[in-house]
């Protein structure tokens, strides 16, 4: 196989970055050239350092900045030199401080490594994996503060778990994370960190379900620091301070999660390596394998259909060989699978070679029995992957693998890629029954990719023999293939391509495009890849904008890996760029891969329940948009519906976050034995006002059709909702002690002249009465306000350990005669609530005080609801 798929598939950006000098013989007098290089301890690169060259007394004679390849060469006369290292990363340090370099050694290999960043986060991080964590800590449930970088000092492993009492598959996951941790808990320490509980609620939970490792609140909203897709979800903070894998949803197999600590434990352990780095040190060196190849002749017996003639071989490039598991024959199936089952960061690959005529098809048949998404059989046709298979099939499935748009022999490569984690079924792909069909064969629809520029390279212009001409489409504006009507162009951000081994995101995170004619594109390149690894075969279409930015990447990269006087031509992007071929569809193009996953795309909604997105894979950022236009001014409600948890956020013309799921709390929800898992909210538009609307399914992995429903309900509608839907979240101090506690989200509030509470509009007036629910369940408490009260929860004579309070009262029989009295019992939205005075007020805060956080201002809001009035 073509090296640059191993190293793409296998270790991401490799020797791209290597440098790498060897000193020359040199007299006496003469200067040498010195090479110091910085890189973390798995060998990633450490570019942009200060380096500072002193001698021997002490005498600055060089100083500069290390290169993208993270080298700093200086050339000095023989002699001894001090090394003086700055501006590392945050939370990096050298592992050795005494750092020289002389001529008897000219070459010097300086080494840092990690550890949690101290400091306060900036605002608006978001983590993302071998990204370096802050230092952070929590209250326990023992009311002791914990903090990372201690815990760091003690464990090889921290697991931070971000989960909340009624989430069924927190729930689920919990004892399994419970039963790993009581083998590890030696090396291992997991923080759960509820994002919605108070402490109480958080301590009662760990006591009734006897679990074992600590547990809190995520009092600093570290929740928010991340990408999160639902709850529960998992990040690995390894010895480093290094968040070396998230994981989205529940972890439900013992298997999964020892096999993960047996991974950071390991005494060899290193932070895998990222696109960075030019070896792969994080990893066990992979194992050579012992199994042989049968014969092609052997193979063909057992897999070709009848008349096809393909042949079989395996690899033969020399590097690639060495670690390469050849495919076997498995007689049972009458089939032939790879050999490398259950070896971890292992591949397998066999070659076929094959001749088609125009417009004839190959296939074959497969069978799956994988870990999904992550143990992968590459299909693969001059270099580029135009197949992927993985998962469990439940019967024997076909493959129309490629179709011939000219006459000739062909080579298809298959490479199944084993990692380190999980097994599942057998753990491999069976192949049999290869076969030629016609186009009239094709029964299912099928997409083939294909290169925009093809046959072979020049030696003399450099350039390919063949271009695809591109055809702007004005209805639709993008770009397509040959003409306004045929495929779309599609880019390439995420894959090496016909222009390079390297992929453009590859180059973005490696900071080749930070400065082009003074412009750094790193984020926009960064951002079209996250959009292309949203769509199922990853790749965005072309529009004019991102003509242009593929131009400017590729004629920048060909001049700075080009000798001096190379002229980039315009339709040297289209190396960058694909296209796919659509059969079995009855003609009907390759639909637009990013619909719904962009503002510019989004889905057109109207009124009614027939709006509707479908989920077919793992969309990050969740979610779909859809972008609704109002025919007349009044309040509309929208409201996402499907067969599980809906989450919703709502956007302005802007494009700005008005609102999100979060925002609302119905009491509807709350009060209901079964809560309606779907989601509401209502928004003032005027005519010909639009908003866009991004729904998701609670679940990451739930893949079904999701129903958007949009009524106009009138010109002013109300909703019973809380007052503070929000969570408490804590300042913490340089030392790293907490400051003070505050409700994240809430309403205003002020004391009317009728003696009740109500809501403090923006203008001054006041809005609807505060409402206190005595008689449903809550977001805090596991009883209701009336249930509490016979238990003496608002006797304030005591605090919640039954100690005496200096000055407190017993609230209980006053709480009495306000259940008794003033209770609401019809059957109204309000049942069950009491509208709030100055004296229940203060009966609720000091029961606020006494179970959750004292002494924070209007936490009270959290037991309470009013209506939100929407409309002019």
């Amino acid at each position: 196989m073509n090296n640059k798929i191993i190293k793409t598939l296998m270790i991401g950006l490799a020797s791209l970055l290597v440098a790498s000098c060897s000193p020359s013989s040199s007299t006496q007098n003469e200067d040498i050239t010195y090479n110091v290089s910085l890189k973390y301890i798995n060998g990633e690169i450490i570019n942009d350092a200060s380096i500072s060259i002193f001698d021997n007394d002490n005498k600055l004679i060089s100083e500069g900045k290390t290169s993208i390849a993270g080298n700093y060469n200086f050339d000095a006369k023989n002699g001894n030199y001090r090394v003086e290292v700055n501006d590392l990363p945050l939370g990096y340090y050298l592992i050795d401080q005494q750092l020289e370099i002389s001529n008897d050694n000219p070459t010097l290999e300086i080494v840092a490594s990690s550890k949690p960043i101290t400091g306060e986060v900036p605002e608006g991080t978001i983590y993302n994996t071998k990204d370096l964590i802050y230092d952070f800590g929590f209250e326990n449930t023992e009311n002791k503060y914990v903090q990372l970088s201690k815990t760091l000092e003690k464990k090889k492993l921290v697991v931070i778990n971000f989960w909340y009492k009624d989430c069924y598959w927190c729930n689920y996951e919990f004892p399994i994370l419970n039963q790993a941790y009581e083998q590890y808990m030696d090396d291992v320490e997991v923080f759960a960190l509820s994002v919605y509980d108070s402490l109480s609620t958080v301590t009662q939970f760990q006591s009734d379900n006897g679990l074992i490792f600590e547990m809190g609140r995520d009092d600093i909203n570290l929740d928010s620091a991340f990408n999160k897709s639902g709850y529960p979800y998992t990040v690995f903070v390894d010895r480093y301070g290094r968040i070396d894998d998230i994981e989205h949803g529940a972890i439900t197999k013992l298997e999964q999660w020892t096999n993960k600590f047996d991974k950071y434990l390991a005494d060899d352990y290193l932070p895998s390596s990222g696109s960075g780095s030019s070896e792969n040190p994080g990893e066990d060196e992979p194992i050579i394998p012992d199994v042989t190849m049968p014969s092609s002749e052997e193979i063909e017996l057992v897999i070709n259909g009848d008349g096809f003639n393909g042949k079989y071989y395996p690899e033969t490039n020399e590097e690639d060989a060495k670690y390469s598991w050849p495919f076997v024959i498995d007689n049972e199936k009458s089939a032939i699978k790879p050999s490398n089952i259950k070896i971890d960061n292992s591949y397998a690959i066999v070659y076929l070679k094959f001749h088609l005529e125009k417009d004839q098809v190959i296939a074959f048949d497969y069978f799956s029995s994988t870990e999904e998404g992550y143990d992968n059989l590459y299909v693969l046709m001059n270099g580029e992957i135009i197949n992927t298979i993985s998962g469990v099939s439940t019967s024997w499935e076909t493959s129309y693998a490629y179709v011939a748009i000219e006459s000739g022999d062909y080579t298809m490569g298959f490479c199944y890629m084993k990692d380190s984690e999980n097994y599942e079924g057998d753990d491999t792909v069976y192949l049999r029954n290869f076969r030629y069909l016609t186009l009239n064969d094709i029964t299912t629809p099928t997409y083939l990719i294909r290169p925009c520029a093809y046959e072979d390279i020049s030696r003399f212009t450099e350039q390919y023999e063949y271009y695809i001409t591109p055809v702007y489409n004005e209805l639709d504006g993008y770009y397509h293939i040959e003409n306004v009507n045929g495929p779309l162009l599609l880019a390439n951000f995420l894959f090496s391509s016909q222009f390079s081994n390297y992929s453009l995101y590859d180059y973005a995170v490696n900071k080749y495009f930070v400065d082009i004619d003074g412009v750094d594109y790193t984020n926009e390149v960064i951002s079209y890849a996250s959009i292309a690894n949203s769509t199922d075969k990853g790749y965005v279409p072309v529009d004019e904008k991102v003509k242009q930015l593929l131009i400017t990447l590729t004629s920048y990269l060909s001049i700075i890996t080009h000798d001096e006087g190379f002229v980039p031509y315009e339709h040297q992007y289209l190396e960058t760029c694909n296209y796919i071929n659509a059969y079995g569809t009855n003609g009907k193009e390759y639909e637009n891969p990013v619909i719904g996953l962009t503002f510019k795309t989004a889905i057109k909604a109207s009124l009614g329940d027939q709006n509707f997105a479908t989920f077919t894979h793992v969309i990050m950022p969740r979610g779909l948009f859809f972008k609704f236009t109002a025919g007349e001014a009044g309040v509309y409600q929208f409201n996402t519906k499907g067969s599980n948890e809906t989450e919703c956020w709502i956007y302005n013309e802007q494009e700005e976050l008005i609102l999100e799921s979060a925002d609302i709390i119905l009491h509807s929800y709350i009060a209901s034995e079964k809560p309606d898992p779907n989601f509401y909210t209502w928004v003032y538009l005027n005519q010909g006002e639009s908003l866009y609307i991004r729904a998701a399914f609670y679940d990451l992995y739930l893949f079904e059709t999701l129903q958007l429903n949009i009524e106009l309900v009138g010109q002013t509608y109300s909703s019973f909702e809380a007052c503070s839907p929000g969570y408490f979240t804590t300042t913490v101090d340089e030392q790293g002690n907490m400051t003070s506690t505050i409700i994240s989200t809430g309403i205003d509030v002020s004391l009317g002249d009728d003696g009740y509470y109500h809501q403090l509009l923006s203008d001054g007036t006041l809005g609807s009465i505060i409402y206190a629910d005595f008689a449903n369940l809550n977001q805090l408490f596991n009883y209701t306000l009336q249930e509490m009260n016979k238990l003496g929860a608002f006797n304030l004579s005591v605090d919640e350990n039954g100690n005496a309070v200096e000055n407190g009262i017993d609230y209980t029989s006053i709480v009495n005669k306000y259940i008794n009295n003033q209770m609401i019992i019809d059957d109204g939205e309000t049942f069950g609530t009491i509208p709030v005075d100055q004296t229940l007020m203060l009966i609720l805060q000091g029961l606020m005080d006494k179970y959750t956080f004292p002494g924070v201002n209007n936490s009270w809001l959290k037991l309470c609801y009013y209506f939100h009035h929407y409309g002019k």
